[in-house]
């Protein structure tokens, strides 16, 4: 039976997330957030697709180098992965959170916070620095795939979708086949 909304209530109809423990790596939807017992990651392949948008308007550089910086990023915790290492080398993480904070801190200054305009509460922020917000504010979230090697960076691949277990990949997949109105 598809629940008739969608979010919270109906993940928790669905009875897959909340008691979820392990690393849900997701695309930063607010209702994941509102499971306090699993540990979050956000999805490098979403970032980086918004990144990629962003990169595309004039002065913002820092979006396609940063888009870079998860290739490269990745590209380390997987041959440190196929190593057989437990995290990355000290030296390469801190390599890698050192460029991370300069290419933030680049995107910073080319989006300086807007002046308050007359009449209204809180400034309208772009695109751009709403997606430098959320890189900011889920700092631990975006990098976990570099402290944790048993986390994958993307949750786009079957390979790499989160450490949940076979029985909620497929109970994920069998109710978004029933919404959409396919036979499971």
């Amino acid at each position: 039976m598809v629940h008739a909304k969608r979010g919270v209530a109906a993940m928790d109809a669905a009875g897959v997330l909340p008691d979820f423990q392990g690393v849900a790596v997701h695309d930063g939807w607010s209702p994941y957030w509102r499971y306090p017992t699993a540990t979050h990651a956000l999805c490098a392949a979403h970032l980086v697709r918004e990144l990629e948008g962003i990169g595309e308007e004039p002065g913002q550089g820092w979006a396609a180098e940063l888009g870079e910086w998860f290739a490269i990023a990745c590209g380390q915790a997987a041959t440190a992965r196929a190593a057989g290492a437990e995290r990355l080398a000290a030296a390469v993480a801190a390599g890698l959170r050192e460029r991370d904070d300069r290419i933030l801190a680049a995107g910073r200054a080319a989006n300086p916070p807007p002046r308050r305009p007359p009449g209204r509460r809180r400034p309208r922020r772009s695109p751009a620095a709403r997606l430098l917000g959320r890189l900011e504010g889920h700092r631990e979230e975006v990098l976990r795939f570099l402290a944790d090697l048993r986390v994958p960076p993307t949750k786009d691949r079957v390979a790499y979708c989160t450490s949940l277990s076979w029985w909620v990949r497929t109970s994920l997949w069998l109710l978004g086949r029933r919404a959409c109105g396919l036979a499971a």
